[in-house]
């Protein structure tokens, strides 16, 4: 009877990432959209920049879903918030380099607009400079007094 147990329990850990289903991620969304190593990250963006957002993506899904509800294996599919996507795949549970994008997955944003949610912001502020002169309430040169 022994057997028969830890051998179910074997054949339930063994084809846990075999039963995993893919999940997607929209960046644009809530809670989503608070994982600050995923802001205004895109498909142009660095390997590892991609990853840490991907990264963090997943640790917010476990985060309201569970701590194992991405097992190893499982492929998410993440839009970052400025509509394009990219597919990763979940290789470990802990460590920095646990989720690994799939080559030849990135999808740019769809044409006419982006995916609005992340856009938005403002313009750079370069402030007027002022004019060359006098200002201030002492104009002119400065005298300094030594006791």
């Amino acid at each position: 009877m022994v057997r028969i147990v830890f051998a179910v329990l074997f054949l339930l850990f063994a084809s846990a990432p075999a039963y995993s289903q893919g999940i997607s991620i929209d960046a644009r969304n809530s809670p989503y959209n608070q994982v600050a190593p995923a802001q205004g990250i895109g498909i142009g963006d660095m390997n590892d920049l991609r990853i840490a957002a991907g990264l963090g993506l997943v640790g917010m899904y476990r985060t309201t879903h569970g701590a194992l509800s991405v097992p190893v294996g499982t492929v998410v599919t993440v839009t970052y918030q400025d509509g394009s996507k990219e597919k990763f795949t979940v290789v470990c549970l802990i460590g920095s380099y646990c989720v690994q994008p799939i080559a030849n997955t990135q999808q740019p944003p769809p044409s006419g607009g982006g995916g609005g949610g992340g856009g938005g912001g403002l313009p750079p502020w370069n402030p007027p400079l002022p004019p060359p002169g006098c200002y201030g309430s002492g104009c002119g040169t400065v005298e300094l007094e030594h006791p």
